[in-house]
């Protein structure tokens, strides 16, 4: 039995999102961020992981915050 292996499109980023994504890497507060985390510990006894793509995954569904 052959198997027909069908690789998924490329998907390039356009230069505007590229550059968003670069804006709001540099105006992300390390400080904010370890503040709003220890808040968030304190009202849901939660633990986040520190950096911005962890905290992101963790509060995107919103189920922590219904906590």
């Amino acid at each position: 039995m052959k198997v027909n292996h069908v690789r998924p499109p490329v998907v390039e980023r356009c230069s505007s999102c590229v550059d968003a994504s670069v804006q709001i890497n540099a105006r992300y507060d390390a400080n904010a961020e370890a503040e709003v985390i220890s808040w968030f510990r304190q009202l849901t006894n939660t633990h986040i992981e520190p950096g911005m793509h962890h905290v992101e995954k963790a509060l995107k569904s919103g189920v922590e915050l219904l906590r």
